[in-house]
C-alpha cells in the first residue's frame, strides 16, 4: 500500500508541475485523482491524497494515433 500511494503522490506533484506544458493532459490526471489543490503552492504539501480515499475511473489522456 505505501507503493501505490507513494506512486499517486508522485504522479499529483508531476502533474502539477506539468500543468504549465499540458494542462489538458495534467488536468485529466488530476481528475482520475480528485485532486482539488491544483496551484503549484500545494505541490510540496504532505499528504495531499488521503489514503485509502477512492480514485475515479481513469480515462484516456493521449488518445492513440492510427496512420
Amino acid at each position: 500500500n505505501t507503493v501505490l500511494y507513494t506512486l499517486l503522490e508522485s504522479i499529483r506533484i508531476i502533474c502539477i508541475a506539468l500543468q504549465i506544458v499540458v494542462p489538458t493532459a495534467a488536468s485529466k490526471l488530476l481528475d482520475v485523482l480528485n485532486v482539488t489543490k491544483r496551484d503549484f503552492e500545494f505541490a510540496n504539501e504532505k499528504g495531499a491524497l488521503k489514503a485509502g480515499s477512492p480514485i475515479n475511473p481513469p480515462e484516456i489522456v493521449f488518445p492513440r494515433m492510427i496512420d
